[in-house]
């Protein structure tokens, strides 16, 4: 006779009645983990929106600073501003060519 047979008989449960109690409790514990895995995930996911959120604000704070700068240099210096734009397109327009 197998364990649990020699157990359910010694408790005075029939087998199946053992079985049904054992697959109900292993349901339980599978909806419980089931239930701790989901809630981990919904945690994960507010981790990565929440860095995600903070990250996105720091580009644009640092791309608004570094407009500024651009801005600022264009006025103090216009002449040499020109003569940049002026030399970049005139280098893609080499680069297109090809």
């Amino acid at each position: 006779m197998s364990r649990s047979l020699q157990s359910a008989a010694e408790h005075g449960k029939e087998p199946l009645e053992d079985l049904q109690q054992n697959a109900t409790q292993v349901a339980d514990d599978m909806l419980k983990l089931g239930n701790a895995i989901q809630s981990l995930a919904a945690d994960s996911w507010q981790s990565v929106q929440n860095k995600l959120s903070e990250l996105y604000d720091s580009g644009q704070h640092k791309v608004a600073s570094a407009e500024k700068k651009i801005e600022g240099q264009i006025q103090k210096r216009p002449m040499q501003a020109l003569l940049v734009a002026a030399g970049v397109g005139f280098l893609i327009g080499l680069m297109k060519r090809k």
